[in-house]
């Protein structure tokens, strides 16, 4: 599968470990477009840095790795996303922490769908550490990893499974 990263902080870098760890071709990005060479070289095996905007081209699918206050702006910067599932793996939380931007009467997933209407936006990975996420496969631990999606994201089912094969990590 070929899956786009955009944000190279711990979940990014996390999703690169674990996603190259399982043979899939990847492409990521960072508002910097050093710290996402950064990541590449440190996973190295098929991993490669990109430019914001050039992304998508020819990916089956974005994982968007960014705190929820930056989502909407470095998704944004990605062309060529229309028809894109777009995994949004962030927790719509205050900068200090103490409470929720949104959530009381919506979601991050529905605002970041909202604002760019033309993804599939689906909701997953925002319970799991980057600690776990990034450790090598068979170490294990189970995590479950529930993800939830609008009626137009139902295509998430067939995705799922080969990004997260099986519990046990």
């Amino acid at each position: 599968m070929k899956i786009g990263i955009i944000g190279a902080g711990n979940m990014g870098t996390a999703f690169a470990r674990r996603l190259a760890a399982a043979d899939h071709e990847l492409a990521i990005t960072a508002k910097g477009l050093d710290e996402a060479r950064k990541v590449a070289s440190e996973v190295g095996h098929r991993v490669r840095a990109m430019p914001r905007e050039e992304l998508a081209e020819g990916t089956d699918l974005l994982i968007l790795a960014t705190p929820y206050g930056q989502s909407v702006e470095a998704l944004r910067a990605v062309r060529h996303t229309d028809g894109k599932a777009v995994i949004d793996i962030s927790n719509p939380f205050t900068e200090d922490m103490s409470g929720l931007l949104v959530g009381h009467t919506s979601s991050a997933a529905e605002e970041i769908q909202r604002a760019l209407p033309g993804v599939k936006v689906v909701k997953a990975f925002n319970t799991v550490f980057a600690t776990i996420l990034g450790a090598p496969p068979g170490g294990g631990s189970k995590v479950q990893v529930f993800y939830a999606g609008s009626s137009r994201a139902q295509d998430s089912s067939r995705w799922m499974p080969a990004l997260w094969p099986t519990p046990a990590i």
